[in-house]
């Protein structure tokens, strides 16, 4: 565990290549998933704690402040009133038409190919998008067992308090596994990625005769100095400079530095 912390600080320094250059690939392997191990528990938190914080009922509530105000009647599973300004009352709402009426008993021609759901006084009328094999259904009030009872904002309200917490920690939970999942992909992504990135550090290594690295020695360094590259990838996206090659010149970077620091570090700079 120490020498995981040392590679883990070297990483973020110039000294990883004069103090780490030799460490074989396997364990440089392993460092590299050990670090993303790490990563996923900062991340499961972190997702954890914004997805508890931006879902917290009182952020939710002003939308359902925005719902029109509204009142259905229901006796022995029969539509007796709406309050609604009109009947029958017409709304548009994410595009579906949303039709109410005590009145009528069959929706207007001119809704009659409309996708949305319609609720008439003996029945609810789901009409699908239309296409051939689709028809339009009813359901009968009686077949819901509504009874009777009073829909209206304050029913809504009531509704999303008793229900809300709940789903809210089961979709907490669920944030647990698709953080597992999405952090695998990215990490064996960015594992095969390394490979890549390590022929280019291999290749810029060729110019700097006194810090060559083999094939395998890149490979190391790539491994290692990942999480200072994905950190440094990361803040510049957000700044809005990122691009295609970032990464690879952010390695390529850190290389001329720690090879600096190599060249500058080695015994022939010390002789008198």
């Amino acid at each position: 565990m120490t020498s995981f912390f040392s590679r883990l600080g070297a990483s973020f320094t110039p000294s990883f290549l004069p103090r780490f250059k030799h460490t074989p690939v396997g364990p440089s392997v392993g460092y590299y998933f050990l670090v993303w191990l790490a990563f996923f528990v900062v991340g499961i938190i972190g997702v954890m704690s914004l997805v508890w914080h931006f879902s917290a009922p009182h952020k939710i509530t002003p939308f359902l402040a925005r719902i029109p105000a509204f009142e259905l009647q229901f006796q022995d599973n029969i539509l007796v009133k709406t309050a609604f300004p009109s009947d029958p009352y017409i709304r548009s709402v994410d595009g579906a038409q949303i039709f109410v009426s005590t009145q009528l008993s069959d929706v207007p021609v001119e809704y009659s190919n409309i996708a949305g759901l319609y609720l008439l006084r003996d029945n609810v009328v789901i009409n699908q998008p239309q296409q051939a094999a689709q028809k339009m259904t009813k359901v009968l009030y009686t077949d819901m067992n509504i009874g009777d009872k009073v829909i209206n904002n304050a029913f809504v309200n009531e509704k999303f308090l008793t229900k809300y917490p709940p789903l809210r920690k089961a979709f907490l939970y669920l944030t647990i596994p698709f953080s597992l999942i999405a952090g695998l992909c990215l990490s064996c992504f960015f594992f095969m990625m390394s490979f890549f990135w390590s022929l280019v550090v291999f290749l810029v290594s060729k110019i700097w005769s006194s810090s060559r690295l083999t094939y395998e020695q890149s490979l190391v360094f790539v491994l290692h100095v990942f999480l200072p590259v994905y950190i440094i990838a990361t803040i510049m996206s957000w700044l809005g400079m990122y691009f295609i090659f970032l990464p690879t010149l952010l390695f390529v970077c850190l290389f001329f530095f720690n090879a600096a620091a190599s060249k500058w570090h080695s015994p022939s700079t010390h002789k008198k």
